[in-house]
């Protein structure tokens, strides 16, 4: 008769066993003691703000990846002035109040009376007239509501002191919008600066953007949509929230986040600045406002700007795209994100929690980890984390498109590292 105990291996095949068992469960655990601390490196290198660089870069390159727009934004139409354009109202004898000026006073209240057979819901001059308009020009435009001028605020820039530039006295308080946006440190423009508070001895002495202005009149005027602050101070458009950007979000880390920061999610076609139909200022002046622009734009949006290079004019910037764009056209970006989201459900730019950023770059270091476990050979593992790779890039592209930037850099550091790091360890 069999006993229990012949049934059992040898003691010394038990022994192998065992070790073979507590061998697996010490590699284990080295893994994933090495992928905490991993993860927990790489979030805190990237907090300190010195991943930002990359992170900023890989943005750049999801925002080139999406799909362009359909067409441009149907409700807004940009008059450019160009140097073709400023020498056409010299030649017609259209005189400026100075050298500076791009667009005289006959010269625009001429554009006016064409534009007036769009019915415009709103008009936002992006040009500099801190001198104001004459007299005639100046009495039309303090009693319409629908017309807004910029000014800019006092900044410091390269150890260099700006001290603004005053808006048009005769245009209303209400109807001023500054001009200034945000560029990161590569000069890039990948925020939307809606409002901010003004210094006491500020020259331009306003709340909001040129921009946010014409999309909350646009919005109250057409839909009667009005702003409102969520409980934690964030603008509310009907059921639209505009998650505003603070000192640590995403791949911006120690952000200064004076002022009301989102992120500007571009449209893009061929090119940023097909963001809206345009037409130069020479062609309105000389012929009007073309039929078939008549046809398809009515209350629409306008901005004038001047896109003249020159001594003088050099109103450019650069963009996520490697192209640069008119300062007109960027404004025109900044209010076709509000009008867009808020009428067409066009997604904002989001981000993760910090619970979430943090739970998916431990995830991915984890699978680093994982890898070097489960590959029996090195070939194998190098192909399995190549594999991983593009896992990583192509969920966050195809997040991105859908509105939601996470992120890209730290994860990729984390499941290298990790891989390098727990194969040294366990001597693979």
């Amino acid at each position: 008769m069999s006993t229990i105990s012949d049934k059992l291996p040898p003691r010394s095949s038990q022994v192998v066993l065992f070790q073979r068992a507590r061998s697996q469960w010490y590699r284990l655990f080295q893994a994933a003691l090495n992928s905490l601390a991993i993860a927990s490196l790489v979030i805190g290198v990237r907090w300190l703000g010195l991943l930002q660089p990359l992170e900023l870069y890989a943005y750049d390159r999801l925002m080139q990846l999406r799909p362009g727009e359909v067409k441009p934004d149907p409700r807004i139409l940009v008059v450019t002035v160009d140097n073709s354009d400023i020498k056409y109202q010299e030649q017609a004898g259209m005189k400026y109040k100075s050298s500076l000026e791009s667009l005289s006073d006959p010269a625009l209240n001429k554009l006016l009376d064409e534009l007036e057979k769009l019915n415009p819901t709103s008009i936002g001059l992006d040009i500099y007239r801190p001198a104001g308009f004459d007299s005639d020009l100046s009495i039309r435009l303090q009693k319409d509501e629908r017309f807004f001028a910029i000014c800019k605020a006092y900044s410091v820039e390269n150890n260099k002191n700006y001290f603004g530039t005053p808006p048009p006295q005769d245009i209303p308080k209400q109807q001023w919008g500054f001009s200034d946006v945000l560029l990161d440190r590569d000069r890039v423009v990948r925020r939307h600066l809606l409002s901010m508070i003004p210094k006491p001895t500020d020259p331009c002495d306003t709340d909001y953007s040129l921009s946010s202005l014409l999309a909350l009149h646009y919005l109250s005027e057409k839909k009667d949509i009005t702003a409102k602050l969520t409980s934690e101070g964030e603008w509310q458009l009907k059921n639209l929230i505009l998650k505003r950007l603070n000192n640590h979000n995403s791949g911006y880390q120690k952000l200064d986040d004076r002022g009301y920061q989102i992120l500007l999610n571009y449209r893009f076609y061929s090119s940023p600045k097909t963001v809206a139909n345009s037409i130069s200022l020479q062609k309105v002046l000389k012929d009007g406002i073309p039929p078939p622009l008549l046809k398809r734009m009515q209350q629409p949006i306008v901005l004038i700007g001047t896109i003249a290079r020159g001594e003088n004019y050099d109103d450019f910037f650069d963009t996520p795209y490697g192209k640069e764009i008119p300062g007109v056209f960027l404004q025109a970006q900044m209010v076709s994100q509000i009008i867009s989201a808020v009428l067409d459900e066009r997604p904002m730019l989001w981000w993760w929690s910090d619970l979430g950023e943090a739970l998916w770059i431990w995830g991915w270091s984890i699978v680093g980890g994982i890898l070097v476990l489960t590959s029996a050979h090195r070939l194998y593992l190098a192909f399995n984390v190549t594999g991983s790779l593009i896992g990583i890039f192509a969920i966050s592209l195809v997040i991105f498109i859908h509105g939601e930037w996470i992120p890209l850099i730290p994860p990729v550091l984390a499941l290298v590292t990790t891989t390098i790091i727990v194969s040294k360890t366990l001597h693979l």
